[in-house]
């Protein structure tokens, strides 16, 4: 035995290595059959006694050192042929062969390649094996030898006798798919066999399982762990990259925990899943673990590839190093540059915290538009825009882009829209809403988000957003925060959109004069609009079309906001809600049929809120008036009790409850609604062409006397004919001239002054 005071091996690391021990100048060899933290045991005896503090020694297993040179043993041996290509196979009894093309260096086992001084960021390392046999077929017979089986093989897989003993057989198909054996003879004759270790026959299918023959297995041992640790760490712009060349088996033995370990902290490597990973105690990887797994490679930390210069995806020329984007990589747009998705699939991201694209503050991600085919994004990670995100359908209406968040769990990715960053996107028409923004998987157990942070820019038209969305804060569904339309460089704008499937369709905290308007919130679990926060304020939720949702919208604690010419139908619960404090909000023109309560003015901290030229029918409730200085004015009810002043009892001839119809919600000829409302500015009946209602279209026929909802319906009708007069009407509220002092107040806003007289309340 030898104690080395102070040493802190694991526990039998060196069980089964050399050691040489010099004493007095003699060298003296034996092998190590087990070690402690401090002390080795030896077999057999030395020849000599070691001196303390004076006889050295070193432990060996014979690997032979890395090295760029050809005079080495790594790679000179020859192949069951007798041919030396590849060039993979050594000389002596180490037989791993792994080659770092980068730095054109050998070495005789993995650790070695991971643990040479050279190994950095940006290495491809190919850890090697020889497939002499690269397929063969059992044959009819499988024979129990007792210790060992016996396979009639194909005639082609064995030209000579004993040509691949010592070598492995590994199974390619059936029930022992991967598993590996030692072949102990081969014979040629008139029926070719293949004798292998292996105790019974159990799995093997004769005449149909299929074989390759490899040289090699890599059973390396780095201690007791695993048979090898992974310790250089790359960068996430330069991985270090592990391949294979030909079938590379890592075998545990049974003995170890893992095929691979990987140090503490370890970050910017990738290490390909092709590699045979077998007989391992516990998993395949230990230590730290890898962070995902894409592509075919099993990965710790992210390898980002940065664009270098404006151009479109596919092209080499776009990124550093011509290296074009792939699942299982993260992306980074720089400022400056344009880049233009060309292809008509992309997936990117490696499913970590890492953002699978992040565009910089003054870079572009955009879409290609020319090309006659639909587009699919799929990104496995966030989308962070500090820069701008343009997304666009192609020039045909035919086709769509879609951009789609393959999520594991609820929330896990979203589109996040940060101060400095503008989200664009823009669909051919509202007919069309060819831009989609979704998640791959529609349960609404694997949602996305989108979060229009603070500060930033969003402007969407004509898109079809579905299953985003949870009760998480900032992923709600599209989510804006402390937005302000007329701030500069900052606001919200959403038309002509269809939002489906989330949880709630719009959030918004803390957001001033954003616009809603023109767009259709169904089937979502929680509210369609909710609008949260004391400083939220003054934001407009205009002839939107809002069904089959939980609720439909909240104003909760928010000012001055305008809810005018919705269309509420069949929404669970509340159709629309003012929370508390939401003081000077006005609810107009809003068509509120078969919903649970009509509108919850829900306690007296709520002043001033008025609720007029609306139409109310078939709801389980009424309005519920908590609120001070409520005013409830002018409104239709059907179905249910009247309920405000001037307000009446009248069926209001629905033309369609049916969404997908054109005249969803409209009132039909001479409809009580139809003129029955007031002018918003004065409170007047003046001049009667004023409907109650989401639907404000006031079309008469003059000659048959007949009011309609629509130009269309007063062309549909049975009774119009040649000679008839058909007026269209709108109510001029006011009619002044710009007096001056036009300023742009933000992006999307303009400020003007009018005289005195054009406005009399705020």
């Amino acid at each position: 035995m030898i104690v080395h005071l102070g040493a802190t091996r694991s526990n039998n690391a060196l069980r089964g290595c050399a050691i040489k021990v010099t004493i007095g100048g003699t060298d003296y060899w034996a092998g190590i059959t087990s070690n402690t933290a401090d002390k080795l045991f030896l077999a057999p005896a030395l020849g000599a006694t070691p001196v303390a503090d004076t006889s050295t020694y070193i432990v060996t297993d014979f690997s032979i050192v890395g090295t760029t040179l050809a005079a080495t043993p790594l790679g000179q041996g020859v192949r069951a042929d007798n041919t030396t290509e590849s060039g993979n196979v050594n000389m002596g009894a180490k037989l791993g062969y792994v080659y770092n093309q980068i730095d054109t260096k050998k070495f005789n086992s993995i650790s070695l390649a991971d643990e040479d001084a050279g190994c950095n960021a940006g290495d491809v390392i190919k850890i090697n094996a020889q497939d002499e046999l690269a397929l063969g077929t059992v044959g009819a017979a499988i024979t129990d030898l007792g210790v060992a089986i016996q396979l009639d093989v194909d005639e082609a897989s064995i030209s000579a006798n004993h040509q691949y003993e010592g070598m492995y057989l590994v199974m390619i198909n059936g029930t022992n798919i991967n598993k590996h054996y030692l072949i102990i003879d081969s014979a040629e004759g008139a029926t070719d066999t293949i004798t292998i270790l292996k105790d019974d026959t159990t799995g093997f299918t004769a005449n149909t399982d299929t074989f390759k023959i490899v040289d090699r297995v890599y059973d390396e041992k780095y201690d007791n762990n695993a048979n090898a640790r992974l310790t250089k760490s790359g960068t996430t712009n330069a991985n270090i990259t592990w391949d294979i060349v030909n079938t590379v088996i890592l075998d545990a033995l049974n003995t170890q925990y893992y095929n691979l370990s990987a140090q503490a902290g370890l970050t910017g490597v990738k290490f390909t899943d092709t590699a045979i990973f077998n007989n391992y105690i516990t998993s395949i990887m230990g230590g730290e673990a890898s962070t995902s797994h894409y592509s075919g490679y099993y990965r710790w930390g992210s390898e980002t590839i940065t664009a270098a210069a404006s151009g479109n995806w596919s092209a080499g020329a776009t990124w550093l190093n011509n290296t074009v984007p792939v699942e299982g990589q993260v992306v980074v747009v720089p400022n400056g540059v344009t880049v233009t998705i060309d292809a008509p699939a992309v997936t990117i991201g490696d499913g970590s915290v890492t953002p699978a694209i992040t565009i910089d503050a003054g870079g572009t991600l955009q879409i290609e538009t020319t090309e006659l085919e639909n587009r699919v994004i799929t990104s496995k990670g966030d989308i962070v825009v500090n820069g701008t995100l343009k997304l666009r359908a192609s020039s045909d209406p035919l086709y769509s882009t879609t951009l789609q968040f393959d999520c594991a769990s609820n929330g896990q990715f979203g589109l996040i829209v940060n101060a400095t960053g503008f989200l664009d996107v823009l669909g051919t028409s509202a007919a069309d809403r060819d831009v989609i923004i979704t998640s791959v998987t529609k349960d609404n157990a694997h949602n996305a988000y989108i979060l229009c942070g603070d500060n930033s820019e969003t402007k969407i038209k004509f898109a079809d957003i579905g299953y985003m969305g949870l009760n998480a804060v900032d992923k709600y569904g599209v989510s804006v925060r402390a937005v302000n339309n007329t701030a500069a460089g900052e606001y919200f704008l959403l038309e002509y959109s269809k939002i489906h499937h989330c949880y709630n369709a719009i959030h918004m905290f803390g957001t001033k004069n954003s616009i809603i308007m023109n767009s259709e919130l169904n089937n979502n679990s929680s509210w369609a609009i909710y609008l949260t926060n004391g400083t939220t304020s003054q934001n407009m939720l205009l002839f939107n079309s809002i069904y089959s949702n939980a609720g439909g919208i909240e104003v909760g604690d928010t000012l001055r906001e305008v809810v005018k010419g919705n269309l509420l139908y069949g929404n669970a619960g509340t159709a629309i809600e003012g929370g508390m404090y939401s003081d000077d909000c006005l609810y107009l023109n809003n068509t509120i049929i078969s919903n649970g309560l009509s509108i919850f003015i829900s306690n007296a901290t709520i002043d001033n809120a008025m609720i007029r030229n609306n139409i109310f029918s078939s709801n389980t409730l009424g309005i519920d008036n908590r609120g001070t200085n409520t005013t409830i004015d002018r409104n239709l009810f059907f179905g249910q009790a009247a309920q405000g002043t001037n307000s009446s009892v009248s069926d209001p001839l629905i033309v369609s409850t049916d969404p997908a119809n054109v005249n969803f919600l409209r009132v039909g000829a001479d409809s009580p609604a139809l003129g029955a409302g007031v002018k918003l500015v004065d409170g007047t009946t003046v001049p009667g062409t004023i409907n109650m209602g989401g639907r404000l279209s006031y079309v008469k026929n003059i000659t048959d006397n007949i009011v309609y909802n629509s130009l269309q319906l007063s062309e549909d009708a049975a009774g119009l004919s040649a000679g008839d007069t058909v007026t269209a009407y709108t109510v001029d509220e006011v009619s002044d001239a710009i007096q001056g002092n036009v300023t742009a107040t933000g992006s999307v806003c303009v400020t003007f002054d009018v005289s005195e007289a054009t406005i009399t309340a705020n």
